[in-house]
């Protein structure tokens, strides 16, 4: 006998042990065609061991279905009570994924219904095991009643790897949605009401699917800009496609090739593939560099012989720290190589080279000569680049030790000069004190003579005149007086 789960996660198929535990498969069936566990959720989930579901608690009181009709107890006795896991019977014991079994407690009254084989009893919580050895680390004891034939794979994984917090409680709701019985063969209970809808939720079931129509809608955001993603990458890769810069749209890049970024300036090729090289042999390793000035862009390709090597690779460098750079290592996703090859294919076959030798083999063979050529040149090319650099650090070195010598003979020129012309403007200026001193006391000498001079002169004019006065003085004396 089957039942169809419907739950967020996908749907469940039941085949129930109608022969071996009727009591059992009639409580589940009713408890369906009630419409019971509809919008019930998965109280629990313990990876690889078990999940719970079947509990309307807190809101309402977990119940069997006699117990709904008013008159009946709650609970019953069911059969296949297992204190402790039957391995040697698949059917009554969890040695399979997807077993399904009453979830049973320790009877404390003894009025209830169903045959009375054990100490335990069973309302509407049931659980579902995950995996094929769940063990004995569940709580209390179960009695197995049927098991999942279809949705192990996928409802039952997908629930199974749900995320939980530290009560086991699926941190998005894990809902069961509706339940379908595809034939019934037990009798109706006497009193028990089947709804023909589902009955109205309440307020805590009301939120529960609030919570589940934004997470849906979530997911189908998600889901629309993911699809939106994939066709602008399909509708970029068939207009390359259709310009010639790619083979075809669904081309993917190689798989053995590095893409490594945040190198430092002075890294070189030589560098990265002996750092790289103990992984596993490497095919190519290119810096790559600025067209004009040969300055390392920062990043660079690794191909590697084998596809595991360069897993390894990958997994153990990226964050490693190397000429003072943390590096970044990932995947490459540049298809420029492969549509490189297509381009000289293509165009070695319009100019007919493939007709002219004859064969795909040769052609082949033409194109992996040409390729290893185009290596060898390019790593001719890195070489002398390199040499170049070398050749032009000597060089400038050379002119930088000229120009210092150069500068060094023009700041002495010019210091012999300011010295030269202090001593020259120092010499003028004794000169000029000299001169000037040498005048000075000139005509400080000439004052002089000039003063005695006039000084003589003054007095030769006083003894001419007292000798003037004395000549004629006494005469006019003796005529005045006689």
């Amino acid at each position: 006998m089957s039942v169809l789960i419907e739950t967020t996660e996908g749907d469940l198929v039941v085949d129930l042990l109608v022969d071996e535990c009727p009591v059992s498969a009639t409580n589940f069936l009713k408890l369906c065609k009630a419409k019971y566990f509809n919008l019930t959720t998965f109280s629990a989930v313990r990876h690889d061991r078990l999940c719970y579901a079947g509990s309307r608690a807190p809101t309402h009181g977990d119940s069997s279905a006699w117990g709904l009709t008013g008159t009946e107890p709650q609970t019953f006795y069911p059969e296949m009570q297992t204190p402790k896991i039957i391995a040697s019977d698949s059917r009554r014991s969890f040695a399979n994924t997807g077993t399904l079994a009453w979830v049973t407690t320790p009877s404390t009254s003894a009025v209830s219904v169903g045959p009375t084989r054990g100490g335990v009893l069973a309302d509407s919580k049931f659980c579902i095991s995950l995996s094929d050895s769940v063990g004995t680390g569940y709580d209390g004891d179960v009695a197995v009643f049927g098991r999942v034939v279809e949705g192990v794979d996928g409802a039952l994984a997908k629930i199974n790897d749900a995320i939980v917090d530290v009560h086991n409680k699926p941190l998005r709701p894990i809902v069961v949605l509706h339940t379908h019985i595809l034939e019934d063969p037990f009798d109706e209970i006497r009193g028990l009401r089947l709804p023909e809808s589902s009955p109205e939720p309440d307020e805590a079931q009301l939120k529960l699917i609030e919570e589940m129509s934004g997470s849906l809608d979530k997911e189908d955001n998600e889901e629309d800009e993911k699809r939106k993603e994939q066709r602008e990458a399909a509708s970029s890769a068939l207009t390359l496609e259709i310009v010639g810069d790619l083979p075809f749209a669904e081309v993917l890049p190689e798989e053995n090739v590095l893409f490594v970024c945040k190198l430092n300036p002075v890294t070189e090729d030589d560098d990265l593939s002996l750092i790289f090289s103990r992984f596993g042999p490497i095919r190519s390793c290119e810096v790559i560099r600025d067209t004009k000035t040969g300055d390392s862009l920062q990043y660079a390709f690794i191909e590697f012989e084998n596809k595991k090597d360069c897993e390894l690779a990958y997994a153990k460098m990226d964050g490693v720290v190397v000429d003072d750079r943390r590096i970044h290592v990932d995947f490459s996703q540049s298809v420029a190589k492969i549509a490189k090859r297509w381009r000289d294919k293509e165009n070695m076959k319009r100019r007919g080279v493939s007709e002219r030798r004859g064969g795909r083999e040769d052609h082949e063979q033409d194109y992996k000569q040409r390729d290893e050529r185009s290596s060898r040149d390019e790593k001719r090319y890195r070489d002398d680049e390199r040499d170049g650099r070398r050749d032009r650090g000597g060089r400038d070195d050379r002119d930088r030790s000229r120009r210092d010598d150069r500068d060094r003979s023009r700041r002495d020129d010019r210091d012999h000069s300011r010295r030269d012309d202090r001593r020259d403007r120092d010499g003028r200026d004794r000169d000029g004190r000299d001169h000037d001193r040498r005048d000075r006391n000139g005509r400080d000498r000439h004052d002089r003579r000039d003063r005695d001079d006039r000084r003589d002169k003054r007095e030769d004019r006083r003894e001419r005149s007292d000798r003037r006065y004395r000549s004629r003085s006494p005469h006019r004396s003796r005529r005045h007086y006689h």
